[in-house]
């Protein structure tokens, strides 16, 4: 028991040494942010465009726009690792132009609303005095707030996600870090969620998986 106690001791001061090493880093971090998803991968159910019912083309956007607004909470657990969680409201708009083989018949407009909530870990280096590199791993839950396209007969209220993060740091007064974020959907039905997948066996769930790849630059107090 005595041992135990000693050793347990030990691992306290070694702790405790260890982190007073590292006092002068600022623990708490908090920041606003804002990002895009690049338009090229945010085609939410278009993947089967040549293969379906008419044997033409099912739809093609037309124009895209994407918009996300986070709150930003870190944690340096040392001058290396972070870990953080970043609550994020993202808007989708998307006008779609649906033809028969050359033919226009229709187009219409959806946007989607989301709330977000990553939870992330990152590893930072320096690369000069202000300048740090990062990369990281997290997972996110996607909540849906509204739809107003009748094109989606349902949508998953919640849409797991793996996240891969890239990106560097500047230190001044204020710190600004530019993200580069990889979003891989781990549902197989996060859009369309109400196709009669009988009546259309060529269209399977996996054609609505969404990976985005954002881009965006984040603020710190």
């Amino acid at each position: 028991m005595k041992r135990f106690l000693v050793m347990t001791m030990m691992v306290v001061i070694i702790a405790i040494s260890g982190y007073s090493q590292e006092s002068n880093v600022k623990r708490h971090n908090f920041g606003i942010g804002i990002s895009s998803s690049l338009s090229s991968s945010t085609n939410k159910f278009l993947k089967h465009i040549g293969n379906n019912t008419f044997e033409g083309n099912f739809g093609k956007i037309d124009k895209n726009f994407d918009l996300n607004l986070s709150f930003l909470y870190e944690y340096n657990v040392s001058k290396n690792i972070t870990i953080g969680v970043a609550p994020t409201y993202r808007e989708s708009r998307a006008e779609i132009n649906y033809q028969y083989e050359s033919s226009l018949f229709g187009e219409t407009t959806e946007t989607i609303y989301d709330i977000e909530v990553p939870l992330f870990v990152d590893y930072k280096f320096s690369v000069m005095e202000k300048n740090k590199l990062f990369a990281g791993v997290g997972f996110s839950g996607l909540f849906n707030i509204n739809t107003d396209s009748e094109e989606i007969a349902t949508k998953n209220t919640f849409s797991p996600y793996m996240l891969f993060r890239l990106g560097f740091d500047v230190y001044g007064k204020h710190r600004i870090q530019f993200l580069m974020q990889y979003r891989c959907n781990l549902s197989a039905n996060t859009y369309y969620n109400g196709i009669d997948y009988n009546m259309f066996p060529h269209i399977q769930k996996e054609y609505f998986k969404v990976n985005t790849f954002d881009v965006g630059v984040n603020f710190f107090f």
